[in-house]
Formats: structure tokens, C-alpha cells, sequence
């Protein structure tokens, strides 16, 4: 359920978090003073400092998931240039043992 509303919160663009964040700012000066604004805005440090810590962590992972995505195409262009290097006795040879096809 966490998640969920993360998400909902997470496809308002930043801007509207930092013009709704400023109002608050000011309406809590207006109401209750300086002391309150400035402790207002500090408690709201943690707040900021895990959600970039949370896009930071998807930026580490996508880049993680793009190497490795990178990696299986050199793998899977290795296989077929293996494939392509084998004459048809020895893909015959091959088959026969995944298959387990027996003469």
C-alpha cells in the first residue's frame, strides 16, 4: 500500500512539490512565525532526503539492469558466432547430445 502512494505521489511533476512545499512555508510564517517556518523546513529534510535517495537507487538499478541487458547480447552474439563456426557434423554432434537422441 506504501508503494502504491509512493507511486501516486511520484507522478506529480517536482515542480508542484516545491510551489506546494513553499506555501506551506509561508502560510505556516504567516500563522505561526519565523520559528515555525524554520522548523517546518527542517523537518521536512528527511522527507527530501529519502525520496532522492529513492530515485537515486532507481537510477543505480536501471543502469544495472542496462549492463546486464548489455552483456547477454554479447553472449548471445559469442553463441552465434560459435554457431555459425560449426560445420553441420559438429551441429548434428551437438543436437544429438541436448536432445540425447541415441544412434
Amino acid at each position: 500500500m506504501f508503494d502504491f502512494i509512493l507511486f501516486l505521489l511520484g507522478m506529480v511533476p517536482p515542480i508542484v512539490w516545491v510551489v506546494l512545499g513553499l506555501t506551506v512555508l509561508v502560510l505556516v510564517q504567516f500563522v505561526w512565525g519565523w520559528r515555525a517556518t524554520l522548523a517546518a523546513a527542517i523537518s521536512l529534510l528527511p522527507i527530501l532526503g529519502y525520496l532522492w535517495g529513492r530515485k537515486r537507487q532507481a537510477e543505480i538499478d536501471q543502469a544495472k539492469r542496462d549492463r546486464e541487458a548489455h552483456d547477454h547480447v554479447i553472449i548471445r552474439r559469442d553463441v552465434e558466432e560459435d554457431v555459425k563456426d560449426l560445420g553441420s557434423q559438429d551441429v548434428a554432434e551437438e543436437l544429438r547430445r541436448w536432445n540425447r537422441v541415441e544412434d
